[in-house]
Protein backbone atom coordinates (compact mmCIF):
# COMPACT_ATOMS: atom_id res chain seq x y z
CA UNK A 1 0.00 0.00 0.00
CA UNK A 2 1.18 3.16 -1.22
CA UNK A 3 2.07 6.48 1.31
CA UNK A 4 -0.26 8.69 0.36
CA UNK A 5 -3.09 5.32 0.52
CA UNK A 6 -2.77 4.73 3.83
CA UNK A 7 -2.44 8.33 4.72
CA UNK A 8 -5.98 8.64 2.81
CA UNK A 9 -7.12 5.84 4.48
CA UNK A 10 -6.31 7.16 8.30
CA UNK A 11 -7.92 10.96 7.49
CA UNK A 12 -11.14 8.98 6.04
CA UNK A 13 -11.82 8.06 9.52
CA UNK A 14 -12.16 12.15 10.69
CA UNK A 15 -15.43 11.69 7.58
CA UNK A 16 -16.32 8.67 9.69
CA UNK A 17 -16.86 9.61 13.54
CA UNK A 18 -19.61 11.36 14.87
CA UNK A 19 -20.11 11.88 19.00
CA UNK A 20 -17.50 12.48 21.60
CA UNK A 21 -15.99 11.59 24.32
CA UNK A 22 -11.78 11.68 24.02
CA UNK A 23 -9.16 9.36 25.11
CA UNK A 24 -6.44 11.15 23.17
CA UNK A 25 -3.49 12.80 24.59
CA UNK A 26 -0.90 11.71 27.09
CA UNK A 27 0.21 8.64 27.60
CA UNK A 28 -0.22 8.83 23.60
CA UNK A 29 0.80 10.79 20.55
CA UNK A 30 -2.61 10.98 18.67
CA UNK A 31 -4.33 14.30 20.46
CA UNK A 32 -7.87 14.79 20.76
CA UNK A 33 -10.64 18.02 21.29
CA UNK A 34 -10.72 17.69 25.05
CA UNK A 35 -9.97 20.95 27.29
CA UNK A 36 -9.60 21.33 31.00
CA UNK A 37 -12.75 23.57 31.48
CA UNK A 38 -12.61 27.72 32.16
CA UNK A 39 -10.05 28.00 34.54
CA UNK A 40 -8.85 24.48 35.04
CA UNK A 41 -5.69 22.80 35.15
CA UNK A 42 -4.21 19.58 33.50
CA UNK A 43 -0.61 18.63 34.52
CA UNK A 44 1.22 15.84 33.08
CA UNK A 45 4.09 14.91 34.68
CA UNK A 46 5.96 11.90 32.90
CA UNK A 47 8.95 10.08 32.20
CA UNK A 48 9.75 9.60 28.13
CA UNK A 49 11.94 7.30 26.63
CA UNK A 50 12.82 6.82 23.06
CA UNK A 51 15.35 4.22 21.62
CA UNK A 52 16.53 4.06 17.93
CA UNK A 53 19.48 3.03 15.89
CA UNK A 54 21.02 7.13 16.84
CA UNK A 55 20.24 6.54 20.27
CA UNK A 56 18.63 6.75 23.19
CA UNK A 57 16.65 9.79 24.85
CA UNK A 58 15.43 10.16 28.19
CA UNK A 59 12.83 13.31 29.01
CA UNK A 60 12.27 13.29 32.85
CA UNK A 61 10.76 15.47 34.10
CA UNK A 62 8.89 16.20 30.79
CA UNK A 63 6.25 18.93 32.20
CA UNK A 64 3.41 19.31 30.29
CA UNK A 65 1.23 22.07 31.42
CA UNK A 66 -2.34 22.63 30.53
CA UNK A 67 -4.53 25.32 31.14
CA UNK A 68 -8.35 25.93 30.30
CA UNK A 69 -9.10 29.56 28.65
CA UNK A 70 -12.72 29.33 28.79
CA UNK A 71 -14.37 26.35 28.12
CA UNK A 72 -13.26 25.86 24.48
CA UNK A 73 -9.83 27.02 24.43
CA UNK A 74 -6.55 25.31 26.31
CA UNK A 75 -3.42 26.66 26.49
CA UNK A 76 -0.11 24.47 26.37
CA UNK A 77 3.79 24.57 27.69
CA UNK A 78 5.55 21.24 27.09
CA UNK A 79 9.15 21.58 28.84
CA UNK A 80 11.13 18.46 29.26
CA UNK A 81 14.92 17.60 30.87
CA UNK A 82 16.35 15.54 28.08
CA UNK A 83 18.87 12.71 28.87
CA UNK A 84 20.63 11.82 25.64
CA UNK A 85 22.94 9.09 24.63
CA UNK A 86 24.25 7.94 21.02
CA UNK A 87 25.65 4.12 20.76
CA UNK A 88 29.19 4.17 22.65
CA UNK A 89 28.99 7.79 23.92
CA UNK A 90 28.12 9.06 27.48
CA UNK A 91 25.25 10.10 28.85
CA UNK A 92 24.19 13.80 28.34
CA UNK A 93 21.76 15.71 29.74
CA UNK A 94 20.31 19.67 29.31
CA UNK A 95 17.13 21.17 28.42
CA UNK A 96 15.06 19.43 25.78
CA UNK A 97 12.74 20.38 22.70
CA UNK A 98 9.45 22.55 24.39
CA UNK A 99 6.22 22.72 22.50
CA UNK A 100 3.61 25.24 22.98
CA UNK A 101 0.12 25.38 21.45
CA UNK A 102 -3.45 26.83 21.87
CA UNK A 103 -5.95 24.04 21.26
CA UNK A 104 -9.39 25.79 19.86
CA UNK A 105 -12.72 22.98 20.38
CA UNK A 106 -14.76 25.25 17.32
CA UNK A 107 -17.24 22.24 17.58
CA UNK A 108 -18.79 20.94 21.17
CA UNK A 109 -20.41 17.68 21.49
CA UNK A 110 -23.17 18.85 24.03
CA UNK A 111 -24.35 21.08 21.01
CA UNK A 112 -24.26 19.31 18.22
CA UNK A 113 -23.53 15.64 18.94
CA UNK A 114 -20.08 15.36 18.04
CA UNK A 115 -16.35 17.73 18.89
CA UNK A 116 -13.95 19.31 16.41
CA UNK A 117 -11.21 20.88 17.32
CA UNK A 118 -7.55 22.89 15.87
CA UNK A 119 -4.54 22.78 17.96
CA UNK A 120 -1.56 24.42 16.38
CA UNK A 121 1.53 23.79 18.32
CA UNK A 122 5.63 25.43 17.52
CA UNK A 123 8.36 23.27 19.20
CA UNK A 124 11.42 24.17 19.53
CA UNK A 125 15.24 23.47 21.58
CA UNK A 126 15.09 25.60 24.67
CA UNK A 127 19.23 25.51 24.58
CA UNK A 128 21.51 26.04 22.03
CA UNK A 129 24.18 24.41 23.88
CA UNK A 130 21.80 21.15 23.63
CA UNK A 131 21.68 21.34 20.39
CA UNK A 132 25.39 21.83 20.03
CA UNK A 133 25.94 18.87 22.30
CA UNK A 134 23.08 16.62 20.47
CA UNK A 135 21.12 16.63 22.80
CA UNK A 136 18.12 18.17 20.88
CA UNK A 137 17.91 19.01 17.29
CA UNK A 138 18.39 22.36 15.65
CA UNK A 139 15.48 24.23 13.47
CA UNK A 140 11.55 24.91 15.14
CA UNK A 141 8.45 22.87 14.19
CA UNK A 142 5.10 24.13 13.01
CA UNK A 143 2.40 21.49 13.48
CA UNK A 144 -1.42 22.42 12.12
CA UNK A 145 -3.62 19.03 12.92
CA UNK A 146 -7.35 18.84 13.35
CA UNK A 147 -8.93 16.56 15.78
CA UNK A 148 -12.46 14.52 15.68
CA UNK A 149 -14.04 12.13 18.62
CA UNK A 150 -16.76 9.32 18.29
CA UNK A 151 -17.94 7.23 20.71
CA UNK A 152 -19.18 3.77 19.01
CA UNK A 153 -20.80 0.82 20.27
CA UNK A 154 -18.88 1.19 23.82
CA UNK A 155 -15.95 2.10 22.31
CA UNK A 156 -14.06 5.78 22.22
CA UNK A 157 -12.32 6.90 19.26
CA UNK A 158 -10.36 9.89 18.42
CA UNK A 159 -8.51 10.65 15.56
CA UNK A 160 -5.90 13.52 14.34
CA UNK A 161 -4.95 14.84 10.59
CA UNK A 162 -2.27 17.32 10.47
CA UNK A 163 0.89 18.98 9.04
CA UNK A 164 4.14 19.37 10.57
CA UNK A 165 6.54 21.70 9.02
CA UNK A 166 10.18 20.82 9.91
CA UNK A 167 13.12 23.20 9.68
CA UNK A 168 16.57 21.84 8.68
CA UNK A 169 14.55 19.03 7.77
CA UNK A 170 11.45 17.07 6.12
CA UNK A 171 8.47 18.14 6.37
CA UNK A 172 5.62 15.41 7.58
CA UNK A 173 2.35 14.51 7.51
CA UNK A 174 0.48 12.68 10.19
CA UNK A 175 -2.19 10.37 10.75
CA UNK A 176 -3.56 9.18 14.17
CA UNK A 177 -6.19 6.63 15.72
CA UNK A 178 -7.09 5.92 19.60
CA UNK A 179 -9.68 3.37 20.53
CA UNK A 180 -10.32 3.14 24.08
CA UNK A 181 -12.37 1.08 26.32
CA UNK A 182 -13.08 0.12 30.17
CA UNK A 183 -10.83 -3.06 31.34
CA UNK A 184 -11.68 -2.78 34.90
CA UNK A 185 -12.89 -0.10 37.72
CA UNK A 186 -11.23 3.17 36.93
CA UNK A 187 -9.19 1.46 34.54
CA UNK A 188 -9.51 2.59 30.54
CA UNK A 189 -7.34 0.82 27.94
CA UNK A 190 -6.22 2.40 24.84
CA UNK A 191 -4.58 1.26 21.58
CA UNK A 192 -3.49 3.53 18.93
CA UNK A 193 -1.75 3.69 15.51
CA UNK A 194 -0.32 6.47 14.57
CA UNK A 195 1.35 6.72 11.01
CA UNK A 196 3.92 9.52 10.01
CA UNK A 197 4.97 10.25 6.41
CA UNK A 198 8.44 11.86 6.21
CA UNK A 199 9.21 13.81 2.60
CA UNK A 200 12.63 13.57 1.04
CA UNK A 201 15.09 16.64 2.12
CA UNK A 202 18.55 17.14 2.43
CA UNK A 203 19.14 15.63 5.87
CA UNK A 204 17.78 12.42 4.65
CA UNK A 205 15.04 10.18 1.98
CA UNK A 206 11.51 9.68 2.29
CA UNK A 207 10.05 7.46 4.98
CA UNK A 208 6.46 6.27 6.09
CA UNK A 209 6.47 4.97 9.52
CA UNK A 210 3.61 3.47 11.85
CA UNK A 211 3.55 3.56 15.55
CA UNK A 212 1.42 1.24 17.90
CA UNK A 213 1.21 1.99 20.97
CA UNK A 214 -0.34 0.57 23.55
CA UNK A 215 -1.70 2.23 27.17
CA UNK A 216 -3.80 2.52 29.50
CA UNK A 217 -5.47 5.57 32.00
CA UNK A 218 -5.84 4.60 35.67
CA UNK A 219 -8.09 6.98 37.51
CA UNK A 220 -6.87 6.90 41.72
CA UNK A 221 -8.78 9.69 42.82
CA UNK A 222 -10.90 12.91 41.78
CA UNK A 223 -7.67 14.36 40.38
CA UNK A 224 -4.96 11.82 40.34
CA UNK A 225 -4.62 9.21 37.23
CA UNK A 226 -2.11 7.12 36.54
CA UNK A 227 -0.69 6.98 32.64
CA UNK A 228 0.95 4.87 30.83
CA UNK A 229 2.26 3.08 27.08
CA UNK A 230 4.34 1.57 25.29
CA UNK A 231 4.66 0.98 21.67
CA UNK A 232 7.81 0.67 18.71
CA UNK A 233 7.56 1.83 15.38
CA UNK A 234 7.25 -0.32 12.02
CA UNK A 235 7.91 0.60 8.42
CA UNK A 236 11.33 0.87 6.32
CA UNK A 237 14.42 0.57 9.00
CA UNK A 238 15.88 4.51 9.64
CA UNK A 239 18.16 5.55 11.99
CA UNK A 240 15.67 7.54 13.72
CA UNK A 241 12.69 4.80 13.85
CA UNK A 242 11.32 4.06 17.26
CA UNK A 243 12.60 0.83 18.49
CA UNK A 244 10.59 1.76 21.22
CA UNK A 245 8.67 3.91 22.98
CA UNK A 246 8.02 4.53 26.69
CA UNK A 247 5.48 6.89 28.23
CA UNK A 248 4.62 6.95 32.37
CA UNK A 249 3.76 9.48 33.99
CA UNK A 250 0.64 11.02 36.41
CA UNK A 251 -1.79 13.22 35.80
CA UNK A 252 -3.21 16.67 38.33
CA UNK A 253 -6.20 18.09 37.10
CA UNK A 254 -7.84 20.89 39.24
Amino acid sequence: MSHLTRLALMSGLIIFVSSALAVGGPPLVTDDPDTPGDGHWEINLATITQRSLDGTAVAVPDADINYGLGDFIQLKADVPWTYEQQPGGQWKSGPGFANYGVKWRFIDEEESGFSVSTYPQYAHSLSSASINRGITQAGGQYFMPIEVSAKVNGFDLDTEVGRNFVQDGGNQWVAGLVVGHDCAKDVECLIELHETFTENSAAAPSSMQSLVNLGFNWKLTESLTLLGAAGKEFGKPTPYQLQSLIYFGIQITR
